[in-house]
C-alpha cells in the first residue's frame, strides 16, 4: 500500500514527540504505538496509566489544561503539549482527539489525510 501523507517533517516529529512524551509520563508499565489505514493514516498512542475523568477528554487539548491530580505538574510537563500536537495536526489537515483505552489509561488518536499536500496553512 502506498499512500503518501505530506507533511512538514519537523512539525510532524513534534507532534510525535509531544503524544509519546505524554503516554510515558503517565504510563504504569505500557504504552502502545498502532499505525493503521482507514482511507487516511490513522495513529493512536496509549498508555496504561490513571487516564482521566470521562467526558473530559475533548478539554485535555486545552492550553494548561490538566484533568486531573495524577496528571499534575509534580511530573513535569507545560501543559501545553497536547495543545501544540492537536494546533499542528489541523495545520496539516488532520484530525487529533481522545478516549479511555481499552485497558484503562488513555489513547490519543490522530488521523492524516493520504494524498493531499498541505497548501496555506499555518505551521
Amino acid at each position: 500500500l502506498e499512500a503518501p501523507v505530506f507533511l512538514d517533517a519537523a512539525r510532524a516529529r513534534q507532534v510525535l514527540h509531544n503524544l509519546l512524551d505524554n503516554a510515558l509520563r503517565y504510563a504504569r508499565t505500557r504504552v502502545t504505538v498502532r499505525l493503521t489505514w482507514e482511507g487516511d493514516w490513522r495513529l493512536e498512542i496509549g498508555d496504561d496509566g490513571p487516564g482521566v475523568t470521562p467526558g473530559s477528554e475533548e478539554q485535555l487539548f486545552g492550553r494548561f489544561y490538566r484533568a486531573e491530580e495524577s496528571r499534575a505538574r509534580h511530573l513535569g510537563g507545560s501543559g501545553l503539549g497536547l495543545a501544540v500536537a492537536r494546533a499542528l495536526t489541523e495545520a496539516h489537515g488532520g484530525h487529533i482527539g481522545a478516549e479511555p483505552g481499552e485497558s484503562g489509561g488513555l489513547r490519543v488518536i490522530t488521523r492524516w489525510p493520504a494524498g493531499q499536500q498541505v497548501h496555506n496553512r499555518e505551521c
